[in-house]
């Protein structure tokens, strides 16, 4: 499923360059998916804790292949960017529902799931991102588009057959015994720091879409060829994946500011590097900062959500809508900047609105409830 989606990801990117779109068409393809995402994803969370997940899922997987469908047969960039909501949507019925099944009453588990499944989804995006611009090439791109509406629309069929999917989560979702976490971090705390993951969050998939959407149009206008363009793409899921692995070793991490903003300046400093460089040296280490920063805060935003009192299916909800809003704002903003200034403008403009996320986090980190003395001793540590 990833690996069929992160091939569809650069093949109609590359697609709507061939049929002619302009910058801000490459960033309206983004955003036409991202709108219907971010607004479904609370409401299908908070679905997920209490209807049937099974036919969340299959409807998700099955507008999914819909869309794919619709962009085979597109021969206008427009056709694409109408195909792209349909995407969006199936993508928002998903994710949160899926995610939902990551909870367990004990943390170390829920830690252990999470590390799982994003390894898992980077396996496959990698994959999938490092392949495309080679398929595209080898089938073309109806024939790829179909291809990943086919693989899709079997998983969906495949969702049918497991109906353990039904069942709810342990125990009531409004009423979970406190976690075995909860005894050492104060609730106060705990809703402070899912808050500065969001916004973390939000900053690094601002990131990634932005990049996503200009670099394959940046790279080509260097002399760069396609299947070039996909490996290096495909280096921020390499550096993410490994920081999933090591992340789901170690609690250390959790409820800790310094590695989360650490992070995130790395980010800064990739993006920076991607703007001003012309080599694919240049790009691949800008990619790898963005894929360990994007792995940090990523499972913070998710760990953080599960390991609430309440509502968990609610917050895989508002996890996915925050990296709906920044594939709204990203691939938007990324593609007006490159319209009107230059080509390399968004990954400057993106710099500065990690940073700006940094500066918020901060200030929202002032503004926790205090912490008592163990716990300050703890996070210094």
């Amino acid at each position: 499923m990833d690996a069929a989606v992160a091939i569809s990801a650069l093949t109609v990117n590359l697609y709507a360059q061939d049929l002619g779109a302009s910058k801000l068409q490459l960033g309206l393809l983004g955003t036409a998916w991202a709108v219907p995402y971010a607004f479904t994803s609370p409401f299908a969370g908070r679905w997920a804790d209490r209807y049937n997940r099974t036919i969340l899922i299959w409807a998700g997987l099955w507008l999914a292949a819909l869309s794919h469908s619709a962009s085979g047969l597109s021969t206008r960039p427009q056709h694409l960017i109408a195909a792209a909501p349909f995407g969006g949507l199936g993508g928002a019925l998903f994710w949160p529902t899926f995610e939902t099944l990551l909870h367990s009453k004990e943390p170390e588990e829920t830690k252990a799931r999470i590390g799982a499944f994003n390894v898992g989804w980077t396996i496959g995006i990698m994959g999938g991102t490092a392949a495309a611009g080679y398929f595209y090439h080898l089938a073309g791109p109806r024939a790829t588009f179909f291809t990943i509406a086919l693989i899709v629309a079997l998983t969906g069929c495949y969702v049918l057959t497991r109906a353990d999917w039904r069942l709810k989560l342990d125990g009531t979702e409004h009423h979970l015994e406190p976690s075995q976490n909860s005894t050492k971090v104060a609730p106060a705390r705990k809703a402070g720091y899912l808050r500065l993951a969001w916004v973390a969050n939000f900053g690094m998939w601002f990131a990634g879409s932005a990049t996503n959407t200009i670099f394959p149009k940046l790279a080509r206008s260097l002399g760069i060829p396609d299947g070039p363009i996909g490996l290096l793409s495909s280096l921020i899921m390499v550096a993410q994946m490994s920081m999933f692995i090591m992340l789901s070793r170690s609690s250390r991490w959790h409820y800790r500011l310094a590695p989360l903003l650490a992070a995130q300046a790395a980010a800064v400093l990739g993006v920076l590097v991607i703007g001003i460089g012309r080599a694919p040296l240049a790009f691949a280490l800008g990619m790898l900062l963005l894929g360990i920063s994007r792995g940090k805060t990523y499972s913070a935003s998710l760990f953080y959500g599960l390991d609430a009192e309440t509502s968990k299916g609610g917050n895989t909800g508002i996890h996915e809508s925050i990296v709906g809003a920044a594939y709204i704002f990203g691939p938007f903003t990324a593609g007006i900047s490159a319209e009107k200034i230059s080509l390399r403008a968004p990954f400057f403009l993106t710099a500065a609105v990690v940073s700006s996320a940094i500066m918020l986090q901060i200030w929202i980190w002032s503004r926790i409830h205090p912490h008592s003395p163990s716990e300050l001793q703890q996070e210094s540590k």
